[in-house]
């Protein structure tokens, strides 16, 4: 170090020391410096230095993990929690910029709260400061429009992948189950041709007997049969939506020339809707009387489900207890508490609609009446 120093800075004189003892003999002449003690502060570590008769103590000399990162650290989140919005502005590079332009050794720690309590000293100490921020830019109501129209053509483009990437799902899980359903039938038709093939296979499928078989075989043709409903229902969506008079269904726009064409579209979609909300009322009129073929159907299929349970539940060898579900009054109840959770999404969806209709012609058609229809229906929620 030295030989660099010499002969390649050409520097004239060099001395090797302790910086905080430096700092001491720089701020402190002789004879003040005789007897210190130093408080040397760094980016990590402090180090509280003694110096007694001019001469360093080291026997007591004292480290403590903190410097001035941590303060710049301890500031930073201070800041945070006081502004939450500008977390990501208030950085730790910002913190040390102003700890080390606004930052200070206060003397009298006391004297310098005390000043806070002076209004007019107190405004005089606050440091106000500008955040870096980008200004947005401002488009004209076109640009704005266009914008708006992409935003809604990408989220239509994105609901529609969703969509086919559903359907494939669905179709794969529809073959899969067909399959399932395809070798288990054959297993089943192996039970009076070759009893003995059939219990091996039984045992190599993991099958307990006969009875858990056909209870597969059931629950498979159960969700062949609602992915079909699900892909049946998704086809009849997207039909009405290429439907040219789907946009009559729900007209939410007035054309500029009322045309009776228009009015009469309107009508009859409010007759449509009329007659199905009617036939929604007759069936859980149906529905509420236990002694219609709806309701008993009904109370079948409850029944069967039941049953369904109970016997996959119940272990092998045990004799299951007799089903009578559906022959007392007490079974009756439970339907009802049944049937009364179920909720019609579709009328809500009908009765929207059939209000925002009966508005558009009480706007444009004076001869239109509410009462006009002969036969009165009452609301389905009543």
């Amino acid at each position: 170090m030295s030989e660099l120093m010499f002969e390649c800075y050409g520097v004239p004189r060099v001395a090797y020391g302790i910086d905080a003892l430096f700092s001491l003999y720089l701020n402190q002449k002789p004879p003040n410096s005789s007897n210190a003690l130093v408080v040397s502060s760094g980016y990590q570590t402090t180090h509280i230095v003694p110096v007694l008769n001019g001469r360093l103590d080291s026997n007591h000399c004292k480290r403590i993990n903190v410097g001035g990162s941590h303060v710049s650290w301890f500031l930073q989140r201070l800041l945070q929690l006081k502004y939450p919005a500008h977390q990501q502005v208030v950085t730790l590079t910002r913190a040390e910029e102003l700890l080390r332009r606004h930052a200070f050794v206060a003397k009298d720690f006391a004297a310098e709260l005390e000043k806070w309590r002076n209004p007019n000293e107190m405004i005089g100490m606050i440091i106000k400061m500008q955040l870096p921020y980008t200004p947005s830019p401002i488009l004209d109501p076109e640009a704005a429009a266009l914008k708006e129209e992409r935003e809604r053509e990408k989220k239509a483009r994105h609901g529609q992948r969703l969509q086919e990437m559903a359907a494939r799902k669905r179709q794969e899980k529809l073959e899969e189950h067909e399959r399932q359903l395809e070798g288990w039938l054959s297993l089943l038709d192996l039970q009076d041709r070759d009893p003995n093939q059939f219990e091996n296979l039984l045992t190599h499928f993991e099958f307990d007997s006969a009875e858990d078989l056909e209870t597969s075989i059931h629950q498979v043709r159960e969700k062949i049969a609602k992915i079909r409903s699900a892909i049946h229902e998704a086809s009849t969506k997207d039909a009405q939506e290429e439907t040219p008079s789907a946009a009559a269904k729900k007209p939410k726009d007035t054309p500029a020339h009322v045309s009776d064409e228009w009015l009469q579209s309107l009508k009859d979609r409010r007759k449509v809707l009329i007659d199905s909300r009617f036939r929604r009322q007759q069936k859980r009129r149906q529905l509420s009387d236990k002694r219609s073929m709806a309701s008993k159907e009904r109370m079948r299929i409850i029944a069967e489900l039941a049953r369904d349970d109970t016997t996959t539940s119940t272990s092998r060898g045990k004799p299951q207890k007799e089903d009578t579900f559906g022959q007392n009054d007490d079974d009756w109840h439970i339907y009802r508490e049944i049937n009364k959770e179920s909720i019609d999404s579709d009328s809500e969806k009908d009765e929207t609609e059939l209000q925002q209709l009966e508005q558009l012609l009480r706007q444009h058609d004076p001869k239109f009446r509410q009462d006009e229809n002969a036969i009165q229906h009452v609301d389905v929620d009543a």
